[in-house]
């Protein structure tokens, strides 16, 4: 082997091992069935064991930390090595972000409550509505200052948000249905008077990596290993543990082509 060959073989080495000596930031927001914290900061959740399955897959170590959605976006632009579950993939963020794998696909929708819903044909139509919530920092609000909607309130969460529109101190809510029937079910809330009055468009969410001046060599990894993962009977059984619990709210979600759904 010629001099220039064993130097590169040896370079490769080094930066394998390099990698993976190194630990992974992990950050999820909250949210039913996909990332639940218990009281001593411990993160679970369908989409929490996904990331960390694949991280692990990919021989790559990681720490979870459980932030609101808003710190999430601010804090990991200050980490080189930073994944996030549910980051929906937008054109505004398509260059900033490795997308590693899809997670959720979900109808993004307006919502109010029956007694004052108005059908709406485009979210130009939008200032129909007095108020509308949504969360803040959420790319559910960048949809809604593109759409120059005028009464945007924001929350910090989106029980906050839910919870307005049901004591009615919001007029609409910009949401999805997956969110709804989700924290409907989770937070124990009486969501019967709720109604979708227009669709807007299909949200994929994904297992992202911010892009870095060091990301590359792990993104690839990461990808690989989510590919590998998906493909794999333990997936399966993972996904099943989640879509067949007792839990009224998984037995509204589907898995399909390893991307989790809501069921029509």
């Amino acid at each position: 082997m010629k001099w220039w060959l064993i130097l590169l073989s040896f370079a490769s080495v080094i930066s394998a091992a390099e990698v993976a000596d190194e630990v992974i930031t992990l950050y999820t927001n909250p949210l039913a069935f996909f990332s639940t914290t218990d009281d001593m900061g411990n993160s679970t959740g369908y989409s929490v064991d996904l990331s960390k399955a694949i991280i692990q897959k990919a021989q790559l170590k990681s720490r979870v930390i459980a932030l609101p959605w808003a710190r999430i976006i601010k804090v990991s632009a200050a980490v080189d090595l930073s994944l996030i579950t549910g980051m929906v993939r937008t054109p505004e963020r398509e260059d900033l972000y490795h997308w590693i794998t899809p997670i959720s696909r979900n109808p993004v929708a307006l919502y109010t409550l029956n007694h004052n819903s108005k059908l709406l044909d485009s979210l130009e139509d939008i200032d129909r509505y007095e108020t509308v919530a949504v969360l803040r920092d959420d790319y559910r609000q960048n949809i809604l200052d593109n759409a120059h909607a005028q009464n945007v309130v924001t929350f910090n969460t989106w029980q906050q948000a839910i919870g307005s529109l049901l004591k009615e101190r919001v007029d609409s809510l910009f949401f999805s249905d997956m969110g709804v029937a989700l924290l409907c079910l989770n937070e124990n809330l009486n969501c019967a008077d709720i109604r979708k009055v227009y669709v807007h468009q299909t949200a994929v969410s994904y297992l992202a990596m911010r892009k870095s001046t060091v990301s590359q060599p792990y993104a690839d990894r990461l990808i690989e290993a989510a590919k590998e993962y998906k493909n794999s009977p333990e997936f399966l059984q993972m996904a099943a543990s989640y879509l067949t619990q007792r839990d009224p709210m998984a037995n509204s979600m589907v898995l399909l082509d390893g991307v989790i759904g809501i069921e029509k």
